[in-house]
């Protein structure tokens, strides 16, 4: 596989293994781009519906579903990678313009 980012061939990395997005381990952003993030979180913050998570422009969005660290009695958590929603999300002033 060819990283999207620095052009180079890589075996496996975690983006491709988990989201099939070919992003090397060597240009992982874990802190911005290529973080993870909740699906309410998502939600809150790009302004998207569940049915931005589906089939509505594209496959259905791919995530790791994680324990909850905050309790045992609550759902399981869906962590989502943060440059594969941010296209769909609603631009304007109350979300972030994620189209660019």
């Amino acid at each position: 596989m060819l990283c999207e980012l620095c052009q180079k061939r890589f075996a496996e990395s975690f983006l491709w293994t988990q989201f099939a997005h070919p992003v090397c381990d060597g240009c992982r952003d874990p802190n911005d781009l290529h973080s993870l993030v909740t699906k309410t979180e998502a939600k809150q913050n790009f302004l998207l519906q569940d049915c931005d998570f589906g089939e509505r422009e594209g496959p259905p969005l791919q995530c790791i579903i994680k324990k909850n660290p905050h309790s045992t009695k609550y759902g399981e958590m869906k962590l989502y990678l943060k440059c594969q929603y941010r296209w769909r999300s609603v631009p304007g002033p109350f979300g972030e313009a994620a189209r660019a």
